[in-house]
């Protein structure tokens, strides 16, 4: 039986085996060894996941290292320059990392093993809005992707009272989902709230936002709905300013703003850009 929180075995090769039960089948998982003199140093990583590029220029700094260095501490074989790094104990966490896009890597007669963040997923370019076109605004509208989604909101939310706070949502998918709200100007009452009943999904998988929506919106029997999706992030920004409150879900191009009244589904994008609203 796979032992998925066992520790990662001292034995290089016994550790690759380990992980590689833990995916098989995998065609996909790729293992690369390391030249080095001293112990065995394999480098494991899933196709299509990671970046080619920053994990061949890893590959080859870590390779300079060891052949430099004639006893291999674990410090300073993981200090990779131009990679961040972090620490795997366990198969099962090392299998999160893979399947994260991080390639592992083990060295031989050390129990433990170093995920190097070089992930690459695809994604498509950020376009302009196809549900929500204005004339006047920002053109830009989210994508698939939760990074570049957040990336879009902190260019034009340059304060420290911007919160971003994720959780893993789906015990299959573990979806990262990310709640948005101002510090200063949302109610810790309100944010508590969504806290509360985003913690309380408890599914298999989620691969939209609207199947957050349906576990956390107010009972299905409400004549309205308290809350509204938006594809623009300069209307979550506003949303924020209003005091309320964003749900982001990796892999979903809307974001999720609450609560909402009825006379917000009577106003436009094109509303933020009049001098007065009719």
């Amino acid at each position: 039986m796979r032992d998925s929180n066992g520790m990662i075995s001292i034995k290089t090769m016994e550790a690759v085996r380990q992980i590689s039960e833990q995916l098989n089948p995998c065609p996909d998982l790729r293992v690369q060894p390391i030249t080095s003199d001293t112990r065995a140093v394999v480098v494991i990583w899933i196709d299509g996941l990671v970046d080619d590029v920053r994990l061949q220029d890893a590959i080859l700094a870590a390779s300079r290292l060891i052949s430099e260095t004639k006893r291999i501490r674990p410090h300073r074989l993981f200090a990779v320059p131009g990679v961040a790094t972090h620490a795997v104990e366990t198969v099962s966490e090392a299998t999160k990392a893979l399947l994260n896009g991080c390639a592992i890597t083990c060295v031989d007669g050390i129990n433990r093993a170093q995920a190097w963040h070089v992930a690459h997923f695809p994604a498509r370019s950020i376009d302009r809005p196809e549900n929500e076109p204005t004339l006047n605004g920002p053109q830009e509208a989210f994508v698939d992707n939760l990074s570049l989604n957040l990336s879009l909101l902190r260019k034009r939310f340059k304060t420290s009272e911007f919160k971003v706070e994720t959780r893993e949502v789906g015990t299959a998918t573990q979806t990262m989902v990310a709640i948005l709200y101002h510090k200063a100007i949302a109610k810790e009452a309100l944010v508590h709230e969504v806290r509360r009943r985003l913690e309380g999904v408890v599914v298999d998988h989620v691969v939209d936002i609207n199947q957050v929506r349906e576990f956390i919106n107010d009972p299905r029997f409400s004549i309205f709905p308290t809350t509204e999706e938006t594809e623009r992030p300069d209307r979550v920004i506003a949303g924020l300013l209003e005091g309320r409150v964003g749900l982001l879900v990796d892999g979903s191009p809307m974001c999720m703003m609450m609560p909402v009244t009825f006379s917000m589904f009577l106003s436009s994008p094109e509303d933020y850009y009049m001098n007065y609203s009719l």
